[in-house]
């Protein structure tokens, strides 16, 4: 299909790869994303995933057009399991049994909303062949103009305080990492200084003796602390005299799955919800007062928590994750409850739609800030990263 579709069109430019791992050359934005029936075979947290990443892609004002099934009018096939949370289902396609994942009309809307993609039109259809009849439904949205990365949207009224009630910090030294992000995001030859939320450990790369840094990378550091203190303190140790300064902020995505389950949780309790994207957001605010005028945000490689060689997958991970609370006694008992409950059907949905079984996301962005010293010259912005 492909290959025709070269030869069709010289003038454009296709390629075949894993949608979950795509990422657009040199960070390009695009006029429209079209899927058309590509994404109810994945998991729940894939989805959600790739609502963020389309949105991520698009150009303010581009169009998302997608093509689902609507799953309530669909009949499930006699004799095959079902779904006690009703998220997936068996049923008959073209003479065979198959599952798709059920995530309806409604649930769409409210994930575009949140990526700040705003509806402009839904249609419908019904597709018939023999004894099959499959309600076909159309979306097309209109990408806004916030950054997909900084979502979910709309922001929390309160923002102050979200790291009261469960934090992150304890959990960051059980993920699985990538820093390869570090070799796109920053001329890697310079002095670097890395600071990590877990213990606001230190870890250094060709250190200047002057105890000052070109860039300074921190990670899981907003929620664990008060903000604005954390972002002076890493302004403080940059160099002034470098042509150009970074500040690297790695935080949770929107559709970090691991978010997503303290998240649920934490509604039910009524604990106030860590809002990465808003923290993020107020980061900007701040770092621009401090003279920084470039702002980027990059989807890091896939990320999570690994369970694979534990023989209570789902208890070991509600334990875990029980530790992000400040809570005690019957209060932590209730939640580790209901974390086990999340995780359980979390795990079930990841299985029976193809995803891992075996961890738990903990996808990240990062957002590369950068200030150009005026005292280094006039043509600053030109320069390579050699020269930097």
């Amino acid at each position: 299909m492909v290959e025709a579709a070269r030869v069709n069109v010289p003038h454009a430019a296709f390629e075949v790869c894993d949608m979950r791992a795509y990422q657009p050359v040199d960070s390009r934005k695009f006029d429209a994303v079209v899927s058309i029936f590509s994404l109810f075979n994945m998991p729940t947290s894939a989805i959600r995933e790739m609502a963020f990443k389309m949105a991520h892609w698009l150009k303010p004002g581009g169009l998302l057009v997608l093509g689902t099934i609507d799953f309530s009018d669909v009949p499930k096939a006699d004799g095959y399991p079902e779904d006690p949370h009703d998220e997936w289902l068996n049923h008959h396609f073209m003479g065979n049994v198959i599952k798709d994942n059920v995530f309806g009309v409604g649930q769409w809307i409210s994930l575009l909303r949140s990526a700040d993609v705003a509806l402009v039109d839904a249609q419908g259809s019904v597709f018939k062949t023999g004894d099959m009849v499959e309600p076909e439904c159309f979306f097309i949205g209109r990408k806004g103009d916030k950054d997909a990365l900084l979502g979910p949207y709309p922001s929390p009224h309160q923002v102050d305080g979200l790291h009261r009630h469960y934090t992150l910090a304890g959990i960051e030294r059980y993920i699985v990492r990538n820093d390869g992000f570090l070799d796109t995001l920053l001329c890697t030859a310079q002095a670097v200084r890395r600071l990590s939320g877990c213990d606001l450990s230190i870890a250094e790369t060709n250190v200047n003796d002057d105890g000052v840094y070109a860039s300074v990378v921190a990670t899981q550091a907003l929620d664990a602390s008060n903000d604005e203190r954390i972002l002076s303190e890493l302004s403080s140790h940059l160099d002034r005299d470098a042509a150009k300064n970074n500040i690297v902020l790695v935080e949770p995505s929107p559709f970090n799955d691991t978010v997503h389950l303290l998240h649920e949780v934490a509604t039910s309790f009524n604990c106030f919800r860590i809002h990465h994207g808003a923290l993020l957001r107020r980061a900007v605010k701040y770092l621009g007062q401090l003279g920084f005028t470039q702002f980027q945000t990059h989807i890091l490689d896939d990320e999570y928590i690994d369970f694979a060689s534990s023989v209570d997958r789902v208890g070991d991970a509600a334990k875990l994750l029980r530790t992000a609370f400040i809570v005690k006694g019957a209060n932590g008992d209730a939640i580790e409850a209901a974390l086990r409950a999340q995780i359980d059907r979390y795990f079930e949905n990841q299985e029976h739609l193809g995803g891992h079984g075996e961890r738990i996301g903990f996808q990240r962005v990062a957002l590369k800030a950068s200030r150009y010293n005026v005292r280094s010259g006039p043509n600053i912005r030109n320069q390579s990263c050699e020269s930097e």
